[in-house]
């Protein structure tokens, strides 16, 4: 069986845990078929690619060996290699059998021929993909939706002598772009039918929103600590605007700001290094997923209409108007699916279902 096999690239769909899945080669076109498999089985999430041998044994396939698991890009970048390398064995095997041979077996046996030698192409990817040097990868640029690259700022001022907690909290509760979150905390907030100012994304970012749960627009947060206050915004913009701001509600009333800074590389290896703890909410597990499914619902909704990197900064809408967009959309909600149940692998709590997005976009026969 390892003889007559060949090392391809999977994606991994209908998990059951400590039993099987059904495997799709990305390389030889193969349709999904079940995979007898006990142990790899408890860690697999839906959609995830991995390289693999799978082999028939007395009627049924297994994994043959190990298995390395691939991120859609490095899987991308693979299955580009090896198409480049069975272009030229297409051409000696094209002369081989005649011009007369159906082009699809041509091109089968030519990949097949390639995936015979090119065992080593899968484990060397996966080295330098996943495993060599992750902190010189290069972080995506994220985006507010001023347009601004997200830069995590706080500004911490002290308040003048005199100046009473109840004082700040009625001048606060007072503005108009000031909502209260509780006594000491306020959001800022983007000005009522102004929002679709905030819509910049430049080219090739990824866009990051905070929305209250009627949907409007956060610029940033305001917190009442003692003897100070503390305000968070994610943009070198936001905070002068937000420093002018509160001079006009709170004029001398606290002093000028202290600003510290942290990019989003500085705040990423200060999380490896000293993860913060994930805050628990006092919550039965069925009310925290009711309470997450209803944001995910407005935060999938609004996107559907806006620019994905993935799908060339066309908005998923758009991009599945042509067979070939479907495609791609169908690659990003599987994208979407793995990323979501990575989420969640470790909380009792059901994993978002992606089946409506599927529908309302028209690909819902491409999810296989």
């Amino acid at each position: 069986g390892i003889r007559n096999s060949v090392m391809s690239i999977f994606e991994v769909s209908d998990i059951r845990p400590g039993a099987s899945f059904m495997a799709r080669d990305l390389i030889l076109g193969v349709d999904s078929f079940p995979v007898t498999e006990r142990s790899a089985t408890r860690a697999m999430l839906q959609w995830e690619h991995f390289a693999m041998r799978i082999v028939e044994v007395r009627g049924h396939h297994v994994i043959a060996g190990g298995l390395l698991p691939f991120q859609p890009e490095l899987s991308a970048q693979v299955i580009d290699e090896v198409n480049l390398r069975a272009d030229d064995a297409e051409v000696k095997i094209r002369k081989e059998f005649g011009n007369h041979t159906d082009p699809k077996v041509i091109r089968r046996l030519s990949l097949a021929k390639v995936l015979k030698m090119s065992t080593p192409l899968f484990s060397e990817a996966w080295l330098e993909g996943t495993v060599l040097d992750p902190d010189d990868a290069e972080c995506p640029t994220l985006v507010n939706a001023d347009g601004d690259e997200i830069e995590f700022i706080e500004l911490h001022c002290s308040l003048a002598r005199g100046t009473t907690r109840k004082h700040l909290r009625d001048l606060l509760n007072a503005a108009p772009d000031m909502e209260a979150a509780s006594s000491r905390i306020w959001n800022w907030v983007a000005p009522a039918g102004e929002e679709a100012k905030y819509r910049t994304q430049p080219a090739g970012s990824i866009l990051y929103k905070a929305q209250l749960e009627d949907g409007v627009l956060t610029l940033g947060t305001i917190e009442l600590k003692g003897e100070r206050l503390q305000a968070s915004v994610n943009s070198a913009a936001r905070a002068k605007k937000l420093q002018s701001r509160l001079k006009d509600i709170l004029g001398n009333l606290v002093s000028e700001p202290v600003m510290v800074h942290q990019t989003v590389e500085q705040a990423m290896a200060a999380h490896r290094t000293n993860p913060a703890p994930i805050d628990q909410a006092d919550l039965p597990p069925e009310v925290e997923s009711q309470i997450i499914t209803e944001f995910y619902d407005r935060h999938y909704r609004e996107t559907l209409d806006q620019p994905i990197p993935m799908l060339g900064d066309t908005s998923p809408r758009v991009a599945a108007k042509t067979p070939e967009g479907k495609e791609k959309v169908a690659a990003w909600l599987k994208v979407l699916e793995t990323g979501e149940a990575r989420m969640r692998q470790s909380r009792a709590i059901e994993p978002y279902d992606f089946a409506w997005m599927w529908q309302e976009l028209g690909v819902a026969h491409l999810r296989k």
